[in-house]
């Protein structure tokens, strides 16, 4: 405080106000109380301004990612029979795929498909298997090839690069990106569980 006398760091400086770090409404709010034109922090003050803002992000993105799922595509919802072939998504669903990620839909968790995939051919794929047509719906008169009406209550949408989690209600992501999430459910996995040792000896298992 001898350096900065009654906290102004200059002639122009109003002196010291206290900062609220709070979050409101999924955002973290950075409050100093009144209007400003500018703010100087010394080295301790803004080390901890930004230990505040880093702990209320990591709170946002504990919330908006524990009821978040993330599911692989081949051979968890595409049957994938013949292996990854010329790259094309060849085969049927896996039987209770899209029942399954209805109920977990209807129990209030944010459902996201993610693969190494284009996912607007996955898309072009789910919407075949998961929507019925104007036809199927209203018979004649209705077009066969416009797949309007959802059969599992859910709507399809590919995930913006800019989006950095998922939690849309009762709309199934579909990203090349692995996003946050509460629980990776995959066919090839190893759980870690802190024991390289076994993790190891599971690969070596899985692989002679």
């Amino acid at each position: 405080m001898k350096k900065y006398p009654d906290g102004k760091l200059n002639k122009s400086d109003d002196g010291a106000i206290r900062i609220a770090v709070y979050i409101e409404n999924g955002r973290v709010v950075l409050n100093f109380g009144t209007d400003l034109s500018w703010i100087g922090f010394d080295k301790e003050t803004l080390k901890k301004v930004i230990e505040e803002l880093q702990e209320k992000y990591n709170e946002i993105m504990k919330y908006r990612t524990k009821k978040t799922v993330a599911i692989d595509f081949d051979g968890v919802i595409h049957k994938y029979s013949h292996g990854y072939g010329d790259g094309s998504i060849y085969d049927e669903p896996i039987e209770g795929a899209f029942d399954f990620i209805q109920k977990l839909m209807g129990e209030g968790y944010a459902v996201y498909i993610h693969s190494t995939r284009s996912p607007w051919k996955i898309k072009s794929w789910l919407l075949f298997h998961t929507f019925a047509t104007e036809y199927d719906a209203e018979g004649l008169g209705g077009d066969p090839t416009n797949y309007k009406y959802p059969k599992y209550g859910f709507t399809l949408m590919v995930i913006p690069f800019w989006k950095k989690f998922w939690n849309e209600e009762n709309v199934l992501g579909i990203s090349r990106r692995k996003l946050p999430a509460l629980v990776y459910i995959d066919d090839r996995a190893v759980k870690f569980e802190g024991d390289w040792k076994k993790v190891r000896a599971e690969i070596k298992e899985n692989l002679f």
